[in-house]
């Protein structure tokens, strides 16, 4: 079941009332497991996320990029054109808690002029509330699983070596 422009968009809306109840103007996301959520594909960069405009700024791969994404994407040369897309906004929140020290001290200082806050926190509430099509995914990748499982659990018996069991089990979900 492919993610739709209005699954994404309501996510978004979603987001920006979670921003404004913080505070904050707007919001740099940099997981590109966080970055999918948004936007409905997996890449490295950054997604800006301010309270009319939404955009993706992709490092690589940026083709499949420009393919995928169902929020406007541009390529982003180097993080130091960064605070160049957010001019105006004083109140910036960053997710930070997968960096390490070393990366969100390069983040501090790119973005020394503006008040920053982390949204980490934000980003997993809104995570927690399944939409219908989040269900949907959720009743049919059970269903698969339960047919893989009817597949491959009757080739398992006793004295099977745990690496085949694996493999068979694997291979069936695979499948």
């Amino acid at each position: 079941m492919p993610l739709t422009k209005d699954e994404i968009a309501n996510r978004i809306k979603a987001f920006r009332n979670a921003l404004q109840k913080e505070g904050l103007e707007a919001a740099l996301i940099f997981s590109p497991l966080h970055i999918f959520y948004f936007s409905g594909t997996f890449v490295r960069g950054v997604l800006l996320v301010l309270p009319t405009e939404i955009k993706l700024l992709v490092n690589r791969p940026w083709e499949r990029a420009k393919k995928e994404s169902l929020v406007p994407c541009e390529p982003l040369k180097s993080l130091k054109e960064l605070p160049s897309y957010i001019k105006g906004v004083k109140k910036l929140g960053m997710e930070i808690s997968h960096f390490n020290v070393e990366t969100y001290e390069r983040y501090r200082k790119l973005f020394c002029d503006f008040e920053l806050k982390g949204i980490d926190h934000l980003i997993y509430q809104l995570r927690m509330i399944k939409s219908p099509y989040e269900i949907s995914c959720i009743v049919e990748a059970g269903k698969k699983l339960d047919k893989a499982l009817k597949k491959g659990l009757p080739e398992l018996k006793p004295g099977i070596r745990e690496i085949k069991a694996a493999a068979i089990l694997e291979k069936e979900l695979r499948l």
